[in-house]
């Protein structure tokens, strides 16, 4: 494996390949493959490292779902004080699952509610058999 991939978080441990201490062979044998392993430790110094670039003008970062709607992911950028920036029902259904607060507007909030709001209309009336 080329040097150049290996970060503190990524790294070599006792010659096998381990993302944050633990090593990738294990999860493999765990959970099967493929798998989609994330470093918490990168997604919070990430964030942490944008907002003190941001420091000197009033900012809220917001995620956005559309990148990747892990709910762990969700729930660990929510706790380092994200918003959500939804353009779906969808999406903001995700964010209210989430934990993201409904009084805190995620970006287009108002287009996604109205979507949400028309999918929900649609599927009562799809359930109970009339469509007004």
């Amino acid at each position: 494996m080329g040097q150049g991939l290996l970060t503190p978080v990524l790294a070599l441990r006792d010659g096998a390949l381990a993302c944050e201490g633990v090593a990738l062979d294990t999860l493999a044998e765990a959970v099967g493959t493929p798998s989609y392993v994330y470093s918490s430790a990168a997604i919070r110094d990430q964030f942490r490292q944008l907002d003190k670039a941001l420091s000197g003008i009033p900012h809220r970062i917001h995620y956005s779902l559309k990148a990747n709607a892990n709910w762990a992911i969700l729930r660990l950028v929510r706790s380092l004080g994200a918003g959500a920036e939804v353009v779906s029902g969808g999406e903001l259904y995700r964010a209210l699952q989430g934990g993201f607060a409904p009084e805190e507007p995620p970006t287009r909030a108002k287009d996604a509610v109205l979507f949400a709001a028309f999918a929900f209309r649609v599927w009562l009336s799809s359930s109970i058999g009339a469509c007004p």
